[in-house]
């Protein structure tokens, strides 16, 4: 297993991984391309793939950013996805030791996720990490400009 920068021939294999979390979103390939190649260009992001045997089987995204309220940087982890035939193999514990660790290299003094309700596994194992229940996450779409 190797983990490494994500890379743009990585592109479809995170789409799958992306799919497998998230079936019910339609992926727009092109916004999700230009996501993800604006994302990995920027050093305010870290994306980062899990490689086994030639094949991409984990995605990590966070985001670095000044916070007010923490009062200084915080590491804001977007995206761990890890392929169903590697989970609970200690592949998510490894991605995410990575982003705490870039997370340290960047002074984040804090870092936070916000999950789907759906995804109680993964609320288990953020709280494994020591991840506390501290709110709620809420969103809304904003309609496209001149729509």
């Amino acid at each position: 297993m190797e983990i490494k920068d994500y890379r743009d021939s990585d592109f479809n294999s995170v789409v799958a991984l992306l799919r497998q979390l998230w079936p019910e979103i339609a992926f727009d390939l092109v916004r999700l391309g230009k996501s993800l190649k604006a994302c990995s260009a920027s050093d305010s992001f870290a994306l980062f793939c899990a490689h086994d045997l030639g094949r991409v089987v984990g995605f990590c995204e966070v985001h670095f950013r000044e916070n007010v309220l923490r009062q200084g940087m915080t590491a804001f982890v977007d995206i761990i996805a890890v392929d169903e035939t590697q989970r609970r193999s200690g592949l998510g514990s490894a991605l995410l030791a990575i982003a705490r660790g870039r997370a340290q290299r960047m002074d984040c003094g804090y870092m936070e996720l916000d999950l789907s309700l759906q995804h109680e596994e993964s609320q288990l194992f953020f709280e494994s990490h020591g991840f506390e229940r501290s709110g709620y996450a809420l969103s809304k779409k904003i309609p496209a400009r001149g729509g």
